[in-house]
Parts: C-alpha cells; sequence; structure tokens
C-alpha cells in the first residue's frame, strides 16, 4: 500500500519594494507623475517668459514706431480737406487734385527730363566681406526738386509752395526716420515715390560721372571715390558681384496732369496757398497716392508693427514653450 506524499506548500516570493515609494515615501506614482509634469509645465513657462522679453526688447523700437504711426494715422485722417473746408491761416490741411500745365517745368536731376516735380535720391553701396552677402546701400542725399505747382480744387486752384528741399543723410539721420524722431520730415514721401523707383542708374568707382551727377553730389556735399580700371580678376569679380563703392542714383518724377496729394500749412486767410510744412506729430506729405491709399498705407504700417509684432512675438514663444514642455 503506497504512501500519499504530503501537498507541497506553495512558495510565496515577496515583491520588490517600490523604488519611487522609497525615494518619495509616501507619494503613490502617479503623484510623482503629476508633479514631474508641473514642474516641466514651470520651466517651459520660465523659458518662454525669458524668450518673449528679449525678443520685445529687440522689437520695442518698431513697436514704438507703430505707435507713433498710429497717433500719424489718426491725426491725418482728422485734417480738414481743402477746398471743401474753411481754415484759418497756419491751419494743417489735405488736399488733392491734379497738377495744372502752367507752362513752367523744371529739369529732373537724375534724368535731365522735363517735369514738375522730381523725388530723387543717391545712395553708396557698403559691403563687409567679399561678396554681396554683407551688403548695403548707404543714403548719400535725398531730395524734392520743384517750383510752385498750381493743384486744380473742385472750385478753385491752390498753390503749393516750399516743397524743393535737398539733405545729405548720415548713419545717424537713418536710425532717426526709422524711430521716427526727424520732425518736419518730407522723407516718407521720397522714400514712398521711389519704392519703387521710376529710373535707376549705377556707377561703378572706375566710372566717370556725368555733369548732371557731379552737380547732383555737390548738392550734397559727395564726391565719387574714384579708383582705377580693374584689371581681369577685377571684371571678373565685377561680374559676379557689385563693386563697393557704387554710386546708385534713382529717380521719380511727376508731369502736369497726374494727381498728387498734399498735406501741409495753409499760408493767407483765402486758403489759396499751402506750404510743404508739417507739425511735430505730422509730417508734410506730397504724393502720387489719392487720400484714401495715403491713409491706407499709414493703417497698415501701424497695424504690422504696433500689432503683428507682439503678436509674432508672442506665438513664436508659446510654440518654444510647448517645445520645451515635450522635451523630456
Amino acid at each position: 500500500m503506497s504512501r500519499l506524499s504530503p501537498a507541497a506548500s506553495p512558495v510565496l516570493t515577496p515583491c520588490p519594494p517600490d523604488p519611487i515609494s522609497n525615494v518619495h515615501p509616501g507619494y503613490t506614482p502617479h503623484d510623482i507623475l503629476t508633479a514631474t509634469e508641473t514642474a516641466r509645465a514651470g520651466k517651459a513657462a520660465g523659458s518662454a517668459l525669458v524668450l518673449f522679453v528679449v525678443l520685445v526688447a529687440l522689437g520695442s523700437p518698431l513697436i514704438y514706431r507703430g505707435w507713433q504711426v498710429r497717433e500719424k494715422y489718426r491725426a491725418l485722417t482728422d485734417l480738414p480737406v481743402l477746398p471743401s473746408a474753411t481754415v484759418s491761416d497756419g491751419e494743417l490741411v489735405k488736399l488733392s487734385g491734379r497738377i495744372r500745365d502752367t507752362g513752367g517745368t523744371i529739369t529732373s536731376p537724375v534724368q535731365s527730363t522735363q517735369c514738375k516735380l522730381a523725388f530723387w535720391k543717391m545712395g553708396v553701396l557698403r559691403r563687409y566681406d567679399s561678396f554681396n552677402g554683407r551688403s548695403y546701400w548707404s543714403v548719400a542725399g535725398i531730395g524734392i526738386d520743384a517750383e510752385t505747382l498750381v493743384v486744380a480744387g473742385e472750385t478753385r486752384d491752390i498753390r503749393i509752395s516750399d516743397v524743393s528741399r535737398e539733405n545729405a543723410l548720415s548713419a545717424t539721420d537713418e536710425l532717426k526716420h526709422l524711430l521716427g524722431s526727424i520732425e518736419n520730415s518730407a522723407l516718407d514721401s521720397i522714400a514712398r515715390a521711389l519704392d519703387p523707383p521710376e529710373f535707376e542708374d549705377r556707377l561703378t568707382p572706375s566710372e566717370e560721372w556725368p555733369e548732371g551727377y557731379d552737380e547732383l553730389g555737390a548738392r550734397v556735399d559727395f564726391e565719387a571715390e574714384t579708383t582705377e580700371q580693374p584689371g581681369l580678376l577685377g571684371r571678373l569679380l565685377n561680374a559676379i558681384r557689385t563693386p563697393e563703392g557704387t554710386v546708385q542714383f534713382q529717380e521719380t518724377t511727376v508731369s502736369a496732369g497726374e494727381t498728387v496729394t498734399v498735406v501741409g500749412r495753409v499760408s493767407g486767410t483765402e486758403n489759396e496757398r499751402v506750404r510743404l510744412q508739417g507739425t511735430e506729430s505730422i509730417d508734410p506729405v506730397i504724393t502720387r497716392a489719392s487720400p484714401s491709399e495715403l491713409d491706407s498705407r499709414y493703417r497698415r504700417a501701424y497695424l504690422i508693427q504696433l500689432y503683428g509684432i507682439p503678436l509674432l512675438v508672442t506665438a513664436l514663444c508659446s510654440l518654444a514653450g510647448v517645445g520645451a514642455f515635450l522635451t523630456p
């Protein structure tokens, strides 16, 4: 008779201790995971905030410029319009009409063409390396040439005076213009008329200037940088990149019969003369754009600079924060 062996009792192996519980006694793995995600979210938010502050600081000049343009836009749209409005002597007004053919013309300084009004600019190329990768056009001189213009209104003609002006711009002047700190300046009108220019010419330092270009350079105290004719290697290099010191001439002309919009000060009690002068808040304007086009340009500029730049910075910082949070 066989003997039955007793059933083997099961061997219980103890579970290894939870390493997370040992490190953080009293916390469950869910609590630890939540705390980790919270820390990552805080780090990501901090990184995004730092980036936001840096980008806003870098873009603050343009944002401030946008605020200035918005104030100019509001003031511009509130201006009385001649000839329908009756204003006092010295008041700022806006008007638009065709230029009358009074018989007199001027000779434009760049193209030497007969016209009523000429916007012009001289620039010289400055380069930091052997090719055009790091180069820019520095403005040497800028201006408007015109005699007194007669603009046809609905009920009467209005004479526009003090139009001609010229200026040699330094790097500081260009920066002030960018920041909007040059008062009573017609630089914006010239920039708009030359974007794009009606005519453009470039002369390298080895080329001789025509007599008209020399006269224009003398008006803004600019002399050409003359060099000897380049050799074969120099000509090959000039074929693939513009030589440093190359001078650029740009010009746009306006003839009788074309329509212009003007912002300036009334001179006299009969409102029959307007001087191309502005105020501390509004620059003088003379442009071929219509009044509605002029207003829309100011509006578009301040929307991009004042609101578009901060929105773009916010979007970039939000993406950077999300990226930092998702990075383990």
